[in-house]
């Protein structure tokens, strides 16, 4: 089963997080952005794994599509 990223208002005030946890998505992007490899996430997250930081990273491409082409 894929992993997902969920919004939900009593999760971390509906910001979207990896399912099953609290981490928000934009945080594993922060991290990603400054250059953190996969292993230095998991070394801070030790309950993820690398389906949970590529579901974070096809979220964030969906978002971005969705935006370029509503705008």
């Amino acid at each position: 089963m894929p992993i997902a990223i969920v919004s939900n208002k009593n999760i971390m005030h509906g910001e979207p997080v990896i399912d099953g946890t609290r981490i928000p998505a934009y945080v594993i992007m922060d991290y990603l952005s400054e250059g953190y490899d996969f292993e230095r996430i998991k070394a801070a997250y030790p309950h993820l794994t690398d389906e949970h930081i590529m579901a974070v990273i096809k979220y964030a491409a969906q978002t971005m599509r969705k935006k370029a082409v509503a705008a």
